[in-house]
Parts: structure tokens; sequence; C-alpha cells
């Protein structure tokens, strides 16, 4: 699979970050700690927050993920990956014998 990460190391104060899919994918949560009440990701219409981050959902080329954050109580943040639909990995040929 080929894909990139994004990730949020902690969950500050006041933060705004917004990602677009630049292809399909489908999403998958290495770690997910937010202040459930206030500082959220939200994909189209749905809303993450708490300890329930986006997992296993997919994304269209051009949607986008946004990040956003209240200005009090901070958390471990973090790490979402998109694996791009679709995308074939070669492994190279066995050595000749």
């Amino acid at each position: 699979m080929i894909g990139v990460c994004a990730r949020a190391d902690t969950d500050g104060n006041s933060e705004r970050c917004t990602f677009r899919a630049d292809g399909s994918m489908i999403l998958t949560v290495t770690s997910f700690s937010t202040e459930s009440c206030c500082d959220y990701v939200t994909i189209g219409s749905m809303r993450y927050s708490g300890t329930t981050g986006p997992d296993n959902v997919a994304m269209s080329s051009g949607q986008t993920l946004t990040w956003y954050t209240d200005g009090s109580v901070t958390s471990t943040g973090f790490v979402i990956c998109g694996a791009v639909q679709g995308a074939l990995i070669f492994s190279p040929p066995p050595p000749p014998p």
C-alpha cells in the first residue's frame, strides 16, 4: 500500500488543520486521544473525538479531514494513516538460480 500519515503528537490549544485527499483512501488509526467534548477530527459530516478515531473509514478524492481544538484541556493527540486504494507494490523478482 502507498499512503501518508497525519499526526498530532499532542492535542494542543487552539489548533486548526485541514488535509485534502489526493485520491481515494482508507484510513487507519494508530492512536487517538482527544478531549471528548471539544477537540475533534471531522470527515464529511462525521465527527471523531475522545478515543474513537476514524479507523477503517473511506475518504474519496478531494474529501477533507479537519482537526480542531478549543483553548482548554489538552491530550496526547493522534496518528491517522491513509492507504491509497488500488495502489500496487511490486516485489522484485527472485534472484536467478
